[in-house]
């Protein structure tokens, strides 16, 4: 089932966001994007924004929709943010 249903998304729209994900985990390792803060993931969102507003449909490196790339780095910057959120309304401690 694909949550992005009630909103009209496509399939074929999460899966090239899971293919950027997977590219990136083939060359760095999962979860190594843990790793960046939150200003990098924002930053290398905007760039792949800003090469697909200047005429790059496609990233030079994965080829894959640099769209794709800002959605995936904005979804990476927006998780770091919420967990960073939380820990600081629960001093930290986990749940």
């Amino acid at each position: 089932m694909n949550p992005f249903d009630k909103f009209g998304i496509s399939e074929k729209t999460i899966n090239a966001i899971i293919k950027v994900g997977d590219y990136g985990a083939n060359i760095h390792g999962d979860f190594k994007w843990k790793n960046h803060s939150i200003l990098t993931h924002t930053t290398h969102s905007l760039d792949h924004g800003l090469d697909h507003i200047e005429g790059s449909i496609f990233d030079e490196d994965s080829h894959l929709y640099n769209l794709a790339h800002m959605a995936l780095r904005s979804i990476f910057a927006l998780d770091a943010l919420i967990n960073d959120y939380e820990k600081e309304l629960t001093n930290g401690k986990e749940g």
